[in-house]
């Protein structure tokens, strides 16, 4: 089934994320609290904290179904980002955004990196394996 490494990686990454995300915002870096959803299309706390809980589930149904090896770690990025930005908007409301590399680009954080990334994996093997 999962070895440890893989079960403790998701908790490595969350850590990682959280510790980044409060070091940043307790010392004074520029950032921005997004209390949105991804790219401000969701408004509503609620609302938004109950589809990032669905979602949340879904990933975990994923993450144990899944036989690939690569699709896993696919799985357990985007579980740890999505999971980082929960947590941020339970504890603190929002979701603390502090990168920003394209000028018209909205902000993101490591969370939301992970998710892309993750997500960006799974597509690419769910698409390997179908057209092979």
């Amino acid at each position: 089934m999962f070895s440890k490494k893989q079960l403790s990686l998701p908790i490595f990454l969350l850590a990682i994320n959280l510790s980044v995300t409060y070091f940043l915002k307790n010392f004074g870096v520029e950032g921005e609290c997004n209390e949105m959803g991804a790219w401000g299309i969701i408004q509503g706390k609620l609302l938004i904290l109950m589809g990032s809980f669905v979602f949340l589930l879904f990933l975990l149904k994923l993450l144990f179904g899944a036989k690939d090896k690569v699709e896993r770690w696919a799985l357990i990025l985007v579980l740890a980002g999505g999971l980082s930005n929960f947590m941020e908007r339970v504890f603190f409301g929002c979701v603390f955004d502090y990168l920003s590399f394209i000028p018209f680009w909205p902000m993101f954080n490591l969370g939301d990196i992970f998710v892309v990334v993750g997500i960006g994996v799974y597509g690419w093997v769910s698409f390997r394996k179908k057209t092979y």
